[in-house]
């Protein structure tokens, strides 16, 4: 029964309703309607009213039963409706207010969307593009320039080194029939005195890594032969690499002891050398024509500073960690000088200069390194040039000319060298043309005239030699002094055709257009000094007149020609050939050593 005293409101609930009157007493009846005496009463007593428990308990059963009726229709008819019905909480979960979610599709409503922005390509100057798009096989002769993927030309294999920018950086891979051959850059550097003109599977006397590619019955017999080696008392240390085609067998030649590359990785602390261990980890099978490479993203300038301070403060690390020439003495390399034969040829201490200059006016610089040194005149090591050019990916060699006792000439993306020497008997004057990217040796321009001094001729005469061959050539006078102060006339015996042929095609294409980058010598700079900034450029003005100043030594000037004078004249005198037979046709003897 629902108490009385809960009919007091409190707040926490809904009130209760009043208690109903009392149920009547069994004495209290209500009397029969007229004409039902003595029958049972036609209407039924009076009911009593409810309880609100009772009340509470019929809402209750109603609730149920509506939820059962639910229930039945959820399962008789719309459980296999096809759409997705929203799903309720729990009815103890507090609900937030939220739209009502619909499975019935709905259109948008049309917005303008902005396309996302690209990422821009990468801004590249002509130079940049030419280097970039080399042939891996073509791209490691240039320094250190890196090569992340060496794709087979013809076998489904590759050696992948994306991620290890060391090795990138060192290894110099040859394709052969069945594999690769490997070996570091730097080996061949200290070995050839050039990366770039080294001919490309030659033998190199450093530590090589052989991979080839064996079938099933080649593997078993490499096997057999391993396993008599051994016996026979050598350390045969292979390993191998599966790969669809059959197995690489990858060995090395490290029992014969340390070669360069390695003392210079020693001495520079590099976590890289390219043994048999290493390169089998790089190993990888590669469907031509193998991926497109993706390079990271480098600061060119940020690099180019770190050149200039190793340039400054030890020139042999700058040598090494870009696969240069290696004039430079390191020293901290004590008795394990890594180019200890190299610098052996040398007369004197190289120079180094360094700058940069914007060589095709896009407004991006290129930057410049020149080695300038003095050797035995057999072997020819005068330093070099190295022009590097920037990329995205931090600066790449685009520029290398393998001596460095000439002024760097540009023009219209081309460098030249240029060149007078003389020796004994033979001289010559020569031009060699650098594209941009530099090319191998045997694909540049080279173009020369060779001559020689009547000294020669006498020689040759004396030996019984015809010298019909020099008739048309011209004797060109110049005057020297000897280290006694006497002066005495040297005649050079020269082609004319051959020779102006020569001076009229460079003079057409240079004079008054050709940028010049001076040099310094060890000669020249001041006494102390190593490395220096290059020289400000300038235009080469007249040809004739640049090889006059900077080649005195040979006959260009206009005042030399002057007196020229016809051999078949000399000869014609009668023999035998002298110099005061020469003396005595001169024209202009006036003009001589103006």
């Amino acid at each position: 029964m629902v108490c009385v005293s809960s009919n007091q409101q409190d707040g926490s609930g809904p009130a209760t309703p009043p208690a109903p009157p009392p149920y009547p007493t069994p004495q209290q009846t209500y009397s029969p309607p007229p004409g039902w005496q003595g029958h049972p009463p036609y209407y039924p007593p009076p009911k009593k009213k409810l309880s609100g428990a009772a009340i509470l308990a019929i809402i209750l059963v109603a609730i149920l039963l509506l939820v059962a009726i639910a229930a039945v229709v959820y399962f008789l008819v719309l459980k296999g409706h096809k759409q997705t019905q929203p799903t309720l909480p729990p009815a103890t979960t507090t609900l937030e207010t939220k739209p009502v979610e619909t499975t019935v599709p709905t259109t948008p409503e049309p917005t303008e969307t902005e396309p996302e922005p690209e990422e821009p390509e990468p801004e590249l100057s002509a130079f940049a593009g030419r280097v970039l798009a080399l042939d891996a096989y073509e791209a490691q002769h240039l320094g250190a320039n890196p090569v992340y993927y060496y794709q087979h030309p013809d076998l489904d294999i590759a050696i992948d080194f994306r991620g290890q920018e060391e090795a990138a950086r060192t290894a110099f891979v040859f394709p052969t029939k069945t594999g690769f051959w490997v070996t570091h850059r730097q080996a061949i550097s200290y070995e050839y005195g050039t990366l770039r003109d080294y001919p490309a599977g030659m033998d190199v006397a450093a530590i090589t890594v052989q991979i080839d590619l064996l079938s099933e019955s080649e593997e078993q017999a490499a096997i057999a032969d391993i396993v008599t080696r051994r016996l026979q008392g050598e350390d045969v240390l292979v390993e191998w690499v599966r790969v669809k085609d059959g197995v690489l067998y990858v060995r090395d030649n490290m029992s014969g002891g340390p070669d360069p590359a390695w003392y210079a990785k020693e001495l520079y602390g590099s976590p890289v050398f390219l043994d048999h261990l290493y390169l089998s980890q790089f190993l990888v099978e590669s469907p031509q024509p193998g991926p497109v490479i993706e390079e990271i993203s480098r600061d060119a300038d940020d690099e180019w500073q770190r050149i200039v301070s190793m340039l400054q403060t030890n020139p042999a690390r700058f040598e090494w960690r870009y696969a240069m020439p290696p004039y430079a003495k390191d020293p901290a390399a004590g008795i394990n000088l890594p180019n200890s034969a190299f610098v052996e040829d040398l007369l004197t201490v190289p120079i180094y200069e360094y700058g940069s200059i914007d060589l095709d006016g896009d407004g991006i610089p290129e930057h410049l390194v020149h080695c300038c040194c003095d050797s035995y005149d057999y072997i020819e090591r005068y330093g070099y040039w190295a022009i590097f050019t920037e990329t995205p990916y931090g600066l790449r060699l685009i520029g290398f000319v393998g001596s460095g006792e000439s002024d760097l000439i540009n023009h219209d993306q081309y460098f030249y060298l240029l060149q007078a020497r003389g020796q004994g008997y033979d001289n010559s004057l020569s031009v060699e043309e650098f594209s941009i990217p530099v090319t191998a040796t045997e694909l540049r321009t080279h173009k020369n005239t060779f001559f020689l001094t009547l000294e020669g001729l006498i020689a040759f005469q004396a030996e019984g030699a015809d010298l019909d061959e020099w008739v048309d050539w011209m004797a060109v006078p110049k005057l020297f002094e000897d280290d006694m102060g006497h002066e005495y006339l040297e005649y050079f015996v020269i082609d004319p055709y051959e020779y102006w042929g020569l001076v009229n095609l460079l003079d057409e294409g240079l004079s008054g257009q050709a940028t010049v980058v001076p040099i310094r010598t060890p000669y020249t700079i001041t006494p102390g000094e190593q490395v220096i900034e290059l020289q400000a450029p300038y235009v080469l003005g007249d040809l004739v007149d640049y090889l006059a100043t900077h080649y005195s030594f040979f006959p260009f000037t206009e005042a030399d020609w002057f007196n020229a004078i016809l051999v078949e004249d000399i000869l014609a005198l009668g023999a035998p050939l002298t110099y005061d037979k020469a003396d005595a046709l001169l024209p202009y003897p006036e003009l001589v050593g103006k």
